[in-house]
């Protein structure tokens, strides 16, 4: 299984666009801002599963801001990242990733790509499709492992 996990599109709709088309995944996530731009691929790709999360950018969109789900027996937890106050400290979000007991923590918000695994958690942060870098991630599940790239369009 492949899931696309993007963040921070900011209308970039063709960015997305073109990593579903690298990547072909099973399931996306969007970490918020513009998750509006999720509709075109809701459109195109009616049949893939998406999740997603509203971020400060969001301010009229229905939704979540944050889930909790389990893919492939791994507990995720994600959010955009503002209200964990990702730009300044993770002291926030890694407390956050260890009182919800998940395997995953996944988020937005700072524009920068991240990967980093601390006691039992992976902190992803795809960085922003929507920017000049246009970075995302791409976690790839084999023989029961999780396994995180992070990539530009």
């Amino acid at each position: 299984m492949k899931i696309l996990v993007v963040s921070d599109s900011h209308g970039e709709k063709s960015s997305m666009l073109r990593a579903l088309e690298v990547e072909s995944p099973d399931m996306i996530i969007h970490l918020g801002d513009y998750i509006k731009d999720c509709n075109i691929i809701y459109t195109n790709y009616p049949d893939l599963s998406i999740r997603s999360v509203r971020g400060n950018g969001d301010y009229f969109s229905a939704g979540n801001d944050t889930e909790e789900f389990i893919v492939y027996g791994k507990r995720f937890f994600i959010t955009h990242g503002h209200l964990f106050d990702v730009k300044s400290t993770m002291n926030s979000i890694i407390k956050a990733g260890e009182h919800r007991g998940v395997d995953f923590v996944l988020f937005g918000h700072t524009h920068k790509p991240y990967h980093v695994k601390s006691g039992s958690i992976t902190y992803i942060n795809p960085g922003a499709i929507g920017s000049r870098e246009k970075t995302y991630a791409v976690l790839e599940c084999k023989n029961g492992e999780i396994f995180c790239q992070l990539k530009s369009v």
